[in-house]
Formats: structure tokens, sequence, C-alpha cells
């Protein structure tokens, strides 16, 4: 059967990213915490993921924890995005993506991701937004891949057939939760797109 939408992870699936980036980071400038602030930071950046908190809410936060003065929120900001590398395209994919949306398969992002990210994103790489023609995005629906609601609000808003939806995703927990609701779900390991991403890709055409 022909599918008629692309469902994609952004990290490690679009864009790579590299946790161990924002760790770097830190530590060049001297700001990197202790295990116990380490944590706390983290617990911050689940709860903006998770729409919780907005961005000011967010960098403002971080700010404080990391005892820098009024203004430090730009170099929080600079830290929470170096995770993604300057050539964090991950080229094949998105390559394969845009050849499939011109012929007629819709493009939908799926991804637990947060407002600071997705504004460095559009900025850095629009060409991946032009393509998409819908997004959702945990922050904004509140709920964390593999939770069920972001799947079920995936489906409903984007009016996506299950058995004719191929979902893209790094992390086997998502795309197994996604499978679950029916998607056609793969886990794609940018290393190894030959065998994760591209065999899967010969029956999608429109019908």
């Amino acid at each position: 059967m022909s599918i008629h939408a692309l469902v994609m992870d952004i990290g490690n699936v679009l864009l790579r990213v590299d946790p161990a980036r924002v760790e770097k980071f830190l530590k060049e400038r001297g700001l990197y915490p202790g295990e116990h602030e380490l944590r706390r930071l983290l617990a911050i950046a689940r709860l903006h993921e998770r729409g919780g908190i907005d961005a000011n809410d967010f960098l403002s936060r971080c700010r404080r924890l990391l005892d820098l003065p009024v203004g430090g929120e730009e170099i929080v900001r600079e830290a929470w995005n170096a995770v993604f590398p300057p050539d964090a395209l991950i080229e094949g994919v998105f390559a394969a993506c845009r050849r499939l949306h011109e012929r007629g398969v819709r493009l939908v992002l799926l991804s637990n991701t947060n407002e600071t990210h997705i504004r460095f994103m559009r900025s850095q790489w629009p060409e991946i937004f032009r393509e998409c023609d819908s997004a959702v995005y945990s922050c904004r629906v509140r709920a964390l891949k593999p939770d069920a609601a972001i799947y079920e609000y995936a489906i409903r808003t984007c009016a996506l057939i299950p058995e004719r939806t191929l979902y893209f995703d790094d992390k086997a927990e998502n795309v197994r939760a996604g499978a679950a609701f029916g998607l056609r779900a793969h886990v794609l390991d940018a290393d190894r797109l030959e065998q994760t991403f591209f065999p899967f890709l010969k029956d999608a055409c429109p019908a």
C-alpha cells in the first residue's frame, strides 16, 4: 500500500544532536555546574520541553541556577543551542524527504523539543520547515513521546491514515509507541541509512 505521509522526528533523524557539546560549552566558560545543579538544569529543560514553562522563563531559571548576572540569558541560549553541531543537517535524510514531498507525500515533523530550540532550528535550517506541511512539538502539545497523547494528537490534527504513514524516530520506545497506533514505524540510525531508512521508502508515493 502506498503511503500518503512521512512523519519524521528531528533530533538524530533530520538534525544531529550532541548533548556533550552543551557540557563542553559550559566547561570552556567555567560555568559547568556540580552534579546536583546539573540535575536541576536537566529538570528545568525537561519542563521546557513539555511546555510547562516558556522560553523566557527557561532561560531566566537557568541563568539564576548558573549564578549568571542579569543579561546572562543569552549565554544560556548559546549553551542550550550548542547541542546542534554546525553540520547538523543529515543530508541524505533531508534530500529523500524533499524528493518525496515534491512527489506529493506530506511531510510532518513529530518531535520532543522546546521553543528555544524551535526558534534556533528555524533560523539555521529554514529549508526543513519550508518543506514540512505540519509540525507537532511536545512543548505545544504538552506531552512527550512516547506518551500516547502526542501520537493521538498528531494523527487527529494532521489527518494521518496510520497504515499509509511512515514514521521514523531514533528511539526504539518512540517507534514502538507509534506502531501501537498503526503507524509504519521504524528506528532510524543516521549512520546506517542504507539499512534503516532508504529501504522503507520504495513504496512511498501518493495513491
